[in-house]
């Protein structure tokens, strides 16, 4: 088992090169709920329109998320469910008011049917 982690990564070949694979939709929503106990899972759908099983999902929060894991998929047609998981070890209420989250649906053009 590896004690570490070793990136390797290659400088792309042209901006256009990510354009010819994927399609791109944005999202904006909010997350909040009082108290996260630790250990717990809480879980909200979002309404994303276009967004279909099989798409790639990216998000991010807008404040510090140490020890906590934040989950996208497509759990339907238009619908992207977020989990977050506490593993702080205590109780959170950093999402008490509410923490904007960004996010994109990645929809691949085709490029993977070859594979």
């Amino acid at each position: 088992m590896a004690d570490g982690l070793t990136a390797i990564s290659s400088k792309p070949k042209s901006p256009a090169q990510f354009q010819g694979i994927f399609d791109v939709i944005p999202f904006k929503f909010t997350f909040e709920d009082d108290s996260i106990l630790d250990g717990d899972e809480y879980a909200l759908d979002a309404a994303v329109p276009g967004a279909a099983l099989g798409d790639f999902v990216l998000v991010t929060p807008n404040a510090d998320a140490a020890d906590l894991i934040m989950v996208a998929y497509v759990t339907a047609a238009d619908v992207v469910t977020v989990s977050l998981v506490n593993v702080t070890g205590g109780t959170l209420t950093t999402f008490a008011t509410g923490i904007v989250c960004t996010g994109v649906i990645l929809k691949p053009k085709g490029v993977f049917d070859s594979l």
